[in-house]
C-alpha cells in the first residue's frame, strides 16, 4: 500500500477496522528507504482525496 502519509495510512486501517471487513489484528512496518527503485508511482494518485471517507 502506498500513502501520503502516516495519518493517511492511520485513516485508511480505521476505515477497515470500523467496517469490520474481518481484520482481527494488523501490523505497520514502515520503510523509509527502499533499497532498489522498482517502479513509479503516479503522483497525482498520493494527492487525490481520499476515497475511503465516501
Amino acid at each position: 500500500m502506498v500513502v501520503r502519509d502516516l495519518p493517511h495510512v492511520q485513516t485508511i486501517i480505521e476505515g477497515l477496522l470500523e467496517e469490520n471487513v474481518g481484520i482481527a489484528k494488523y501490523f505497520s512496518y514502515i520503510v523509509v528507504k527502499s533499497p532498489s527503485r522498482k517502479h513509479e508511482y503516479p503522483p497525482r494518485l498520493l494527492f487525490e482525496q481520499d476515497r475511503t471517507s465516501e
